[in-house]
């Protein structure tokens, strides 16, 4: 999947973090998840492998810059930043009863 870059508020602000206004802008990210999953004969069992965010790039999931009295960073604001999980892997094995 592809997200392309947006604003994390109705502000649109894209200067420095260190500059009045900050910003709100989130640069544009590729995911690559894949997954193989197999029936074994029967249909009974299943296999299944599967990796998310494959090549492990950084993903602002959300920003989050209360306003404050200055309207800078540390002018009395919280700023929060959630990123999307890291290269995972894994996988399962399945049962029909």
């Amino acid at each position: 999947s592809y997200t392309d870059a947006i604003y994390d508020t109705p502000f649109n602000r894209n200067a420095g973090f260190d500059q009045p206004g900050g910003s709100d802008f989130a640069r544009y990210y590729d995911n690559v998840d894949i997954r193989a999953f197999y029936v074994l004969p029967g249909g009974r069992w299943t296999l299944e492998a599967f990796a998310t965010n494959l090549f492990d790039t950084t993903q602002t999931a959300n920003v989050f810059r209360n306003i404050g009295f200055t309207d800078v960073p540390g002018g009395g604001g919280a700023e929060l930043v959630t990123y999307n999980p890291p290269r995972q892997f894994g996988g399962r094995i399945g049962v029909k009863f």
